[in-house]
């Protein structure tokens, strides 16, 4: 398994599903509890914004890259197989980001099985909340299906962070962009 990136300030693991469904199955037979997050700006801005957040993602047995912006913030790193990952389950936690996280990291000591936060899973499984097709999901454009959904719910998180994703993934592009020229002594 390779080393995890930093996206903002969060590591996320450059994880393929299969790969983190045998993990977790590896997992589940083990006598200690695990915390799986399926990362998304939602999460990465949650972290980025809130300190004491980001010390419960990081305290996460593994982050995978759920969204596929993240995908494009790995690749913008040079990680160039990055894929999505919308990965394994075991015991799936849904109230949402950020109190699935909090609250899977708080019960680990005593839950022994692997835990992982689902989000609007159950929701959209159950039909109370239209799923967007995959091409939509693909491109990259499952927020402004959502958003064209749940606008009362979504607009304010997502202008509260969907713009400083953008810009802080920018900001961390250029400075990876610049160490990599000062290291090449270009």
């Amino acid at each position: 398994m390779r080393d995890s990136v930093q996206i903002l300030s969060t590591r996320v693991r450059p994880i393929a599903a299969d790969e983190a469904a045998r993990l977790a199955c590896q997992w589940a037979t083990e006598p200690v509890a695990r915390a799986v997050c399926a990362g998304n700006v939602h999460m990465l801005m949650e972290a980025h914004d809130d300190p004491g957040f980001a010390s419960i993602v990081a305290a996460a047995d593994l982050v995978v890259w759920d969204g596929r912006p993240l995908v494009w913030a790995a690749r913008l790193q040079g990680v160039r197989d990055a894929q999505q990952c919308r990965g394994p389950d075991i015991l799936l936690v849904s109230p949402g980001c950020p109190r699935q996280e909090r609250w899977m990291v708080a019960r680990r000591d005593q839950l022994h099985r692997v835990m992982l936060g689902v989000g609007a899973a159950f929701d959209m499984i159950a039909g109370r909340v239209a799923a967007a097709p995959r091409w939509i999901q693909r491109a990259g454009l499952e927020w402004v299906f959502r958003l064209a959904h749940e606008p009362g719910r979504l607009w304010p998180r997502y202008a509260r962070h969907n713009g400083g994703f953008v810009a802080l993934i920018i900001l961390q592009g250029l400075h990876v962009a610049v160490r990599r020229m000062l290291s090449s002594g270009d």
